[in-house]
């Protein structure tokens, strides 16, 4: 029998629309400054739908998942890491 631990944290929507993802949600997930993070809408039924937030991977997430086409010598993740990071800035 699985156990479900589950914490409440709560936000005001400001007059612009927006809200501060509280400190403890931040730290958790190593939420920074510019990160991206989607929202799902989830009907559980007719009466409870719920907004789940995911922070999205950024393409340093995705180094390293995908195979070089043959010939080419594949590149280590950290590789492109310190490229990306060099060579890029945050929006």
């Amino acid at each position: 029998m699985s156990t479900t631990t589950q914490k409440k944290y709560s936000a005001r929507l400001s007059t612009k629309g927006q809200i501060v993802v509280p400190k403890a949600i931040r730290e958790m997930f190593d939420l920074e400054v510019g990160d991206m993070i989607d929202f799902s809408v989830v009907k559980r039924s007719p009466r409870k739908t719920e907004i789940v937030l995911q922070k999205s991977p950024s393409i340093l997430d995705l180094a390293g998942t995908f195979k070089p086409k043959k010939g080419i010598k594949p590149l280590k993740s950290e590789d492109i890491r310190k490229y990306i990071e060099e060579n890029y800035e945050r929006r």
